[in-house]
C-alpha cells in the first residue's frame, strides 16, 4: 500500500534510529493484511515504552484483542478506519488520537484506503 507517509524516520536526541523503507515492516503474527514497523524497541527505552507504525491494508482488520498491563496510544498518520474500543465505535482519520487503557477490548478495521497508525505502548509491549 502506497501512503503519503513513506519517508518516515525517528530521531531521538538528534540521532536517527529508524530509516525509511518498506522492507522494515513485518507481517502481524495473527492478523492478515496488517504490518508493523518498530520505531522504539523496549530495550532502547529502559523497558518503559515502545512505539511502532501499524499499517493495515484496505478493508483488513486488527481483530478484537486487549493488553493486560499496557496503555496503547494511537495516532492516525494516514488513511481512515473504524475502531471499536470497549464496544464503542470511533471514526479514525488522519490526525485522530486515541488512548486505550489496559484490559479494554479494541479492534481497528481499515476502509478502502487503508490506514497507518502510530501505536505507542507503556509500559512496554514485547
Amino acid at each position: 500500500m502506497q501512503t503519503a507517509f513513506e519517508n518516515e524516520a525517528l530521531y531521538i536526541n538528534g540521532a536517527s534510529l529508524v530509516e525509511s523503507g518498506e522492507g522494515l515492516y513485518r507481517p502481524h503474527p495473527t492478523f492478515n493484511g496488517v504490518y508493523m514497523k518498530s520505531l522504539i524497541a523496549y530495550d532502547k527505552s529502559a523497558k518503559r515504552i515502545n512505539a511502532m507504525l501499524v499499517k493495515i491494508e484496505p478493508r483488513c482488520k486488527i481483530g478484537d484483542h486487549l493488553h493486560d498491563q499496557e496503555f496503547e496510544l494511537h495516532e492516525v498518520i494516514y488513511g481512515q478506519a473504524e475502531a471499536t474500543i470497549n464496544g464503542v465505535s470511533a471514526a479514525y482519520k488522519t490526525g485522530v488520537i486515541s488512548l486505550i487503557a489496559p484490559n479494554v477490548k479494541h479492534s481497528v478495521k481499515a476502509d478502502e484506503t487503508g490506514v497507518v497508525l502510530l501505536a505507542i505502548f507503556t509500559p512496554y509491549l514485547i
